[in-house]
């Protein structure tokens, strides 16, 4: 993991003790910029917003300290009807908040169309810090949630998408992984080996794992179904 370098703001937080944190919020910032861009731009004055972390592929920047409260996920009606996810939006509210969480923000970079994306790197190291967060605050995967599932707005932008989320949760929590069948597997509703038959995956075929269960012994790909993935019938990649 990167050393974390702090940058830390005199402005837009809340000085706190002793808080209860049981989230982890994953944000983009939205704009082309790196993490000490950010460090920078929240040290230089009041902005109305905060995060405890930047994150680009150089660097992991503390902007507020963990133990006090960023100004990340308070707001609410930041539902945007344009998208065709925003109903499935702020499911959190009211859950999670920014007493108890600690916020994460991924920087983005510009391809040669203008348009903006978050690379693989700035996902591992960002992996690297959510992972490091858990094991030190005891904190599960499934409160490892996106800006959109407290309140609704369109962030991480990149991964609104159900089925696109669960894969990079599953990058960021650590259950993500690929892996060849060894033989035709067979696709089950529910990790339960007596769940209903929904599918069938191909021998030799590579695909993506996006959770587990507990005994590692079950997979759940992207749309859903669930297949066995001990070294019996799947080779990891």
């Amino acid at each position: 993991m990167l050393k974390v370098t702090e940058m830390l703001t005199k402005y837009n937080h809340d000085k706190a003790s002793g808080r209860k944190i049981k989230y982890i919020v994953i944000h983009w910032v939205g704009a082309a910029s790196t993490a000490v861009n950010n460090g920078t731009y929240f040290q230089g004055g009041d902005r109305g917003a905060s995060a405890h972390y930047f994150v680009n592929d150089t660097h992991i920047v503390k902007s507020v300290r963990e133990r006090d409260i960023a100004w990340a996920v308070g707001s609410h009606g930041l539902l945007d009807q344009g998208s065709p996810y925003a109903k499935y939006g702020s499911s959190l509210f009211g859950r999670c908040t920014n007493q108890n969480s600690v916020s994460i923000e991924m920087c983005c970079k510009k391809n040669a169309k203008g348009k903006l994306y978050i690379t693989e790197k700035t996902i591992k190291n960002t992996a690297d810090l959510v992972q490091a967060i858990q094991k030190r605050l005891g904190i599960d995967d499934d409160h490892v949630i996106r800006h959109f599932d407290v309140n609704g707005k369109l962030c991480p932008y990149p991964y609104i998408e159900a089925s696109k989320w669960k894969v990079l949760h599953a990058k960021l929590t650590g259950q993500h992984q690929k892996i060849k069948a060894k033989g035709n597997l067979i696709v089950r509703k529910s990790s339960l080996l007596t769940s209903k038959r929904i599918g069938l995956l191909t021998k030799g075929k590579s695909y993506e794992i996006v959770k587990t269960n507990k005994k590692k012994s079950r997979g759940q790909l992207a749309d859903g179904g669930w297949i066995t993935i001990t070294e019996k019938y799947a080779e990891k990649l």
